[in-house]
């Protein structure tokens, strides 16, 4: 949880840096398509590692 909340508070940054410095939509479109494909494979980074770690306290 504490991942996912470390990662939204990146994802807020870069929207509000984004919308100050770049009004182009287009641009801003592709950055946060970009930045939800970071996030995605952020969570799945994490879900493995808690996984990992879990079956390696089971064994």
């Amino acid at each position: 949880m504490r991942f996912q909340n470390y990662l939204y508070n990146i994802s807020l940054k870069i929207k509000y840096i984004n919308a100050k410095s770049r009004p182009c939509y287009q641009s801003r479109l592709f950055e946060l398509t970009f930045l939800k494909q970071y996030i995605i494979i952020g969570e799945v980074i994490y879900l493995v590692e808690q996984a990992l770690l879990r079956f390696i306290e089971l064994n």
